[in-house]
This record gives C-alpha cells, sequence and structure tokens, in this order.
C-alpha cells in the first residue's frame, strides 16, 4: 500500500515512475539510475535492500519482461541496518552481540567494492548489486490488504528493573 498514490484505491495508479525510460530494439531502460527499494522475503522475513543509481534493464515481450536485471549500489551502512532489523528473527544466533550476527556483519563488509560518493580513493562503503527477475502484467488489483505487523523481535530483550538494590 505504501506505494500507491490513495492506499485505498489501488486504480489512482503507484508513486513508482520512471520518467526516463524507453524501449530500443526490444529492450525496456528505466533510464537514469535512481532510488528503488528492494524487498525480499527470506523464511517469511522482509529484507529491505535500498538500491542507490539503480537501473533495470529487461526485453520487452508483449505483456512479459524477460532476462530482467536491477543493478546498483547498495550503502553499507543502510544494508547493514536492514539486516539488523530482522537477523533475529531469521535466526536468534544472529542477534546482534552474538558471534552469528559478527560474521554477517563482517561477511557484508568485506563484500564493499566501491564507494558511494564515486571517489576511486579511500575506504569501499558501498556494495554492488545485481539480481536477475522477470514479470508479466497481471490484471489490475481492485482492493489492498494493509501490511501484516512483523513479528516480534527475539534479539529484543527487558532491560528493566530486576529488583535488585
Amino acid at each position: 500500500p505504501e506505494l500507491l498514490v490513495n492506499k485505498d484505491d489501488p486504480s489512482k495508479g503507484t508513486t513508482v515512475a520512471f520518467p526516463g525510460s524507453f524501449i530500443n530494439n526490444g529492450v525496456w531502460t528505466s533510464g537514469g539510475g535512481s532510488s528503488v527499494q528492494l524487498s525480499i522475503s527470506l523464511s517469511g522475513v522482509t529484507i529491505d535492500l535500498p538500491v542507490e543509481k539503480a537501473y533495470i534493464v529487461a526485453n520487452h515481450e508483449g505483456q512479459k519482461l524477460t532476462n530482467g536485471t536491477v543493478a546498483g549500489i547498495l550503502s553499507l551502512a543502510k544494508l547493514k541496518a536492514s539486516i539488523t532489523a530482522v537477523a533475529g528473527r531469521i535466526n536468534t544466533s544472529a542477534c546482534p552481540g552474538k558471534p552469528n550476527y559478527k560474521l554477517v556483519i563482517d561477511t557484508l563488509t568485506s563484500a564493499a567494492d566501491l564507494r558511494l560518493d564515486g571517489v576511486f580513493a579511500g575506504e569501499c562503503d558501498a556494495i554492488s548489486i545485481g539480481i536477475g527477475f522477470e514479470a508479466q502484467s497481471l490484471k489490475a488489483p481492485t482492493k489492498v490488504e494493509p501490511a501484516a505487523a512483523p513479528t516480534a523481535d527475539p534479539c529484543a530483550t527487558d532491560t528493566g528493573d530486576a529488583g535488585t538494590n
């Protein structure tokens, strides 16, 4: 619903637009790099991937897009925040402060291969990404279900007074 112009009426359209997009020789291109948020579900948990300077290309075949690719840059800080928000919901051994969490964060940090600012000197703070996809036009929705409430975070702990003096 957060991507609709009117959350109660999907016929009013979406806020997602590619004003610079074009089709050339049957290949659709999104146009200039822009920000796109991808949401990927793993074991019922959604991880948000804020892709910056994103380009989307795909073969345009009637009502289908095939051989599609979303390519861009993931800010290491934003990706770490997205992972931290859901890590314990995927596996409690990945809660912040636990060894598996550190392993995941260290792995992401070591995958950083460029800088967000485009400078070629200094420590990398972003990860290049490319994700393939296919899509097909479907019947326009007539209603929108509200997003499911997130499950309780098993990493959250009660730090209240334990009754000690």
